[in-house]
């Protein structure tokens, strides 16, 4: 049976914006034979029913082929997002010719790796003629769809940005409309010219440089806060399992272990009653550290305290790994079933290891609780595997209303952000109940945490603000596209003219920048490159864009919302240059602002 759909010609990656799209493009034609087999759509939309259909539902009025094509752009999208591939929901699909029952889409998918889109895009084509045929979901060679993905979720996984905040950054600056481009493969440029920042993962362009130091070593931590006045638990550095012992029964049982200048709860052990588990505790934590702590244990729950400029913007409350009963399953099978959770198997794998299990930790949980592996819960009953609480131990994340968590608490968080000069921090309060004051329940902070994780799915709506408010708005400075002939001394005489006429205060070409009247910059590769470096500076309040027609049919546009368009002196452009000109219409119309 003949192919429902087939990618066309050979795409090409486009590093600028174009066809409406707020980033790279990859472009090329996708080609439907068979329009009456185009609900195939329904059944891929439902596959990737939670990511693929983020960013907009179907186009009013579109036809079935449409629909089709739709799916098959944002199915692509959401597989290299959930692989941790930055991409936009944005995409292109146009009609450009039928012959008989077939048609042709000219189609732009956003990209930031192009041989990742490329990959997920023929992954998502095979995969809809496979379902349109009626064989079974799956690779060639017989294995099962699920297989086929898994492997494809590593491919592309090698092209994935480093780590879980920049991608959650990327694509709330997306949502924002706020333009993004990469200083270094880990270094998010946010917005354009003055209006720019950079981010390191959580960590800004503007966060203390000696705070981030001290807050990644906690022995340091608790010395700023406690010279401030604020609430650390009692800790002893020490040396030795014996020094171990000693620090914990000076402080009394029961204690925490843990290094000192390690992050996510790496090399934690918490609510240790025992010399024997302290020394444990002691040897796996001095694996990872030379510097090891026993802490006065705190009773209660770790909440995350997001700081963001002076104020808390997110809580949440950490629970440790475990199952919740059902009155009829043993703990065992509970487990089991948790495994195969969608986010505790895609956690799992990230770790290399499942984040849960009925291990010697959680048989000794359950033992003390006068429990085993087949003791049946009530209903509703937590039953604690995990002595630390956090996420890479198998803990989750429960988020808390802001207005549920008392004034003090709040000011508390604050304040330890400032204690460390950080701008963006996630302050770990340990308190029983979070909506009474910690001058009264008591309480205690055991860490700040200077590059605080935050998760896409939890904190989307935080990031969204956290962005807009980083760089004021959009982010977006003026940009105006001149299209004009390649010449070096054309360049010159109009980059004269525009900064003269004060229309700009800098322009971009091949050939250089020219800020103010001087130039300032070696020639670039193209013009593209030199329009991108132009709108990094943070001296530039608005610019000029000077590129060919060909270059911008090759390369794609410096920004991906332009204020004006202008084509200077067609008569001295080369006959390709002319020619070129219609082609980048529908290049560039979808972006101009209205």
């Amino acid at each position: 049976m003949v192919e429902l759909v087939r990618v066309g010609t050979r795409f090409t990656w486009l590093r600028g914006a174009a066809f409406g799209l707020q980033q790279g493009a990859l472009a090329g034609e996708l080609v439907l034979t068979d329009e009456g087999r185009a609900g195939i759509v329904e059944e891929m939309l439902a596959a990737f029913a939670d990511e693929a259909s983020t960013g907009g539902e179907r186009a009013a009025g579109a036809s079935g082929v449409e629909c089709l094509i739709d799916c098959i752009l944002r199915c692509v999208g959401a597989l290299q997002r959930r692989a941790g591939v930055p991409v936009s929901w944005r995409s292109h699909r146009a009609l450009i010719r039928t012959v008989a029952d077939v048609r042709v889409f000219r189609v732009a998918l956003p990209s930031d790796q192009p041989a990742a889109t490329e990959r997920a895009l023929r992954w998502v084509v095979a995969e809809v003629n496979r379902r349109a045929t009626g064989g079974q979901a799956g690779s060639k060679d017989g294995r099962s769809s699920q297989e086929s993905l898994e492997e494809l979720d590593r491919m592309l996984g090698a092209h994935a940005i480093p780590g879980i905040n920049p991608i959650n950054i990327a694509l709330a600056a997306y949502r924002a409309g706020i333009p993004v481009g990469r200083l270094l493969h880990d270094v998010l440029v946010l917005g354009q010219g003055r209006k720019a920042r950079w981010m390191r993962s959580t960590i800004t362009d503007r966060t203390s440089g000696i705070g981030l130091g001290i807050a990644r070593n906690k022995v340091h931590t608790a010395e700023v806060l406690r010279a401030a006045g604020l609430p650390v638990p009692q800790q002893v550095v020490v040396r030795s399992p014996e020094g171990a012992v000693e620090a914990a029964r000076a402080l009394g049982y029961p204690v925490v272990v843990k290094p000192a200048d390690q992050e996510q709860g790496a090399g934690v052990q918490a609510g240790l009653s025992d010399d024997a588990m302290v020394r444990i505790a002691y040897d796996a934590a001095s694996a990872l550290s030379r510097t090891i702590l026993v802490e006065r244990h705190v009773e209660g729950y770790t909440h995350r305290l997001t700081v963001f400029q002076g104020r808390v913007v997110r809580v949440m409350r950490r629970v440790a790994g475990g199952v919740v009963g059902d009155g009829v399953s043993a703990v065992a099978t509970l487990v089991e079933r948790r495994l195969e959770d969608e986010i505790h198997r895609r956690r799992a794998q990230r770790a290399g290891a499942p984040l849960l299990s009925l291990d010697a930790e959680a048989l000794d949980l359950l033992a003390r609780r006068g429990m085993g592996p087949a003791s049946v819960p009530a209903a509703g009953e937590y039953i604690r595997l995990r002595r630390r609480d956090n996420i890479n131990a198998g803990g989750e994340n429960r988020p808390c209303a802001l207005g549920d968590v008392h004034p003090a608490n709040l000011q508390l968080a604050v304040d330890a952000a400032m204690a460390l000069r950080l701008d963006l921090a996630g302050v770990d309060l340990i308190i029983e109940d979070v909506s009474r004051s910690w001058l009264e329940a008591g309480g205690a902070i055991c860490e700040v945490n200077g590059q605080p994780q935050m998760g896409g799915n939890s904190h989307a709506g935080v990031l969204d603000a956290v962005v807009r408010e980083l760089v004021g708005g959009d982010g977006r400075i003026p940009v105006h596209l001149v299209v004009c002939p390649d010449r070096e001394d054309w360049h010159a005489g109009l980059s004269a003219r525009l900064l003269q006429h004060g229309e700009v205060d800098g322009v971009s070409s091949r050939h250089g920048l020219v800020l103010r009247g001087a130039r300032v910059s070696m020639p670039f590769e193209d013009a593209l490159a030199a329009a991108q470096a132009l709108l990094c500076r943070a001296d530039v309040g608005s610019a000029a864009c000077l590129m060919s027609a060909p270059d911008i049919l090759r390369l794609g546009l410096p920004s991906d919302v332009l204020d004006s368009l202008r084509v200077a002196d067609e008569t001295a452009m080369s006959a390709a240059e002319r020619g070129a000109l219609a082609a980048i219409r529908p290049m560039i119309e979808p972006h101009l602002r209205r």
